[in-house]
């Protein structure tokens, strides 16, 4: 044992040090540790409402300004482009219940439709796949024509079993067929997961799909035409995560985060690739309509989808604004799962892999990604690095 002195009475007194006494300091580490953690969410706490207050002002500054907010010409000469609407429905087999609620959003949906400019309704016809109870075929038949007439419903497939992908197909092999012209994708959201969170997205796409600024997603077959087949597109993206985790370096090919495989939402993955799979191409120039800077991605700031809600005004009494993405600053988007996968670097390895090139001069991108994000303090996942810390220079690359 090591002696050691201290001071008790005005005497010094010289004992050994018992075994206890040496956890001490691991415990202090501890303590220390604990406390550090506490003055850190303190931080966290303080830095969340000046970043929300931030968000909720018009002015941010964080934005470059070749890519601030501005509002687009309507018209800008779309007023003669073909349109057509692909409308991928899902009705449940084997339960009323869930028949009765699938057929409800349906005619929810066409409401909104019904309540468009005749822009969106005048001889644009609207192409359907119905998934799961066949049986349904004539409810759904009867709600669609009874909306769109008779000339302009039309029924792609009906099958119990399949996804997404058999109208993204038909969307797909239609704008092959016609480069000039613009689809529209809608599909009837939380007939196959019913939830309060999946109505208030679902009527936020809905009306921003049938508005005359439109989104949710409308695009033009130009750009549709070059995207990766909807059907491989899965298989594809599978082959690009194992390909990050073979190179095993992040200055070759950044890896997506470790717990990927439970994130597939994040990643465009299994099911979510048919979402992923519009925006996956170096050449897109996204719009955006809905107006609130509080609602980012997901279901958060969209509220709880009651009627009731104090938030339902997100969802249902809002004004289309057509503006060019981004258009809210990139640290609005921090989240502890971010690794280089998720920023500028990361995208550019995604667009190569994916296309063989990267996007045009003028892309958002180079703009967005050109300096770090690195949120410090957010939580403790920030002193780990989390965050885009590596600037992209479009030098660089083109």
């Amino acid at each position: 044992m090591v002696p050691f002195k201290y001071a008790r009475n005005r005497r010094i007194h010289t004992k050994k040090i018992p075994r206890s006494i040496i956890r001490y300091p691991l415990y202090a580490c501890c303590v220390l540790l604990f406390v550090t953690a506490a003055v850190l969410n303190t931080v966290r706490m303080f830095r969340f409402v000046g970043i929300r207050n931030r968000i909720n002002n018009d002015n941010d500054n964080d934005i470059p300004m070749q890519i601030q907010t501005q509002q687009l010409n309507v018209d800008n000469g779309r007023r003669n482009i073909e349109r057509a609407i692909f409308y991928n429905i899902f009705i449940p087999k084997d339960d009323q219940s869930k028949k009765e609620y699938a057929l409800q959003i349906v005619d929810e949906q066409l409401q909104y439709y019904n309540a468009a400019s005749d822009f969106i309704r005048t001889n644009v016809p609207i192409y359907y796949t119905l998934i799961g109870d066949t049986n349904s075929t004539k409810d759904v038949e009867e709600l669609i024509c009874a909306m769109a007439g008779p000339n302009n419903c039309h029924l792609l497939r009906t099958t119990e079993n399949g996804d997404e992908g058999l109208t993204l197909e038909s969307l797909y092999d239609y704008c092959s067929r016609n480069h000039n012209s613009q689809v529209t994708y809608l599909h009837n959201k939380g007939s196959f997961h019913p939830s309060q969170q999946n109505t208030a997205m679902r009527r936020m796409m809905t009306k921003s799909i049938f508005s005359d600024e439109w989104n949710t997603w409308t695009a033009t077959c130009s750009y549709v035409k070059d995207l990766i087949h909807p059907l491989q597109f899965s298989k594809k993206m599978d082959e690009m995560i194992e390909y990050s985790l073979q190179i095993k370096d992040d200055a070759i090919f950044p890896m997506p985060h470790p717990k990927f495989a439970t994130r597939p939402h994040d990643y465009g993955l299994k099911r979510f690739s048919f979402e992923y799979w519009v925006g996956s191409h170096p050449r897109l120039k996204p719009c955006d309509v809905f107006p609130d800077r509080a609602y980012k991605y997901g279901f958060l700031g969209l509220g709880d989808g009651n009627d009731n809600d104090n938030n339902s005004d997100k969802v249902s009494n809002w004004m289309p604004k057509l503006q060019q993405v981004p258009w809210i600053s990139l640290d609005g988007f921090w989240h502890w799962s971010f690794t280089e996968w998720m920023c500028g670097r990361g995208r550019l390895s995604q667009y190569k892999f994916l296309y063989g090139m990267y996007p045009d001069t003028d892309s958002f991108i180079w703009i967005y990604y050109s300096k770090p994000l690195k949120v410090s303090f957010k939580n403790l996942y920030s002193l780990f690095d989390r965050g885009c810390p590596v600037p992209i220079n479009k030098l660089d690359y083109l």
